[in-house]
């Protein structure tokens, strides 16, 4: 394994000390499964993902304006 750094802020920190906590597993691991599932993710074929796409279609009908501006700022994060 390569040790590497990161930032995080301080509502992360405290979620993944809770997850870590909850779960009986570390931080680190927490944060190598995160890190795996996004590779996977990415990894997967252009037509897998658009299916997931597609089928994930009508989840935000009923969510509000507010609900809707949160996710969009997450999503600026990236």
């Amino acid at each position: 394994m390569v040790r590497t750094q990161v930032y995080l802020t301080d509502y992360e920190k405290k979620a993944l000390e809770s997850i870590a906590e909850k779960s009986g597993g570390s931080q680190s691991s927490l944060i190598r499964e995160a890190i795996d599932w996004l590779i996977h993710t990415y990894e997967q074929e252009p037509s897998a993902r658009l299916h997931l796409l597609r089928k994930s279609r009508g989840t935000w009908r009923k969510s509000t304006a507010k609900d809707l501006e949160k996710i969009r700022q997450e999503l600026d994060r990236y």
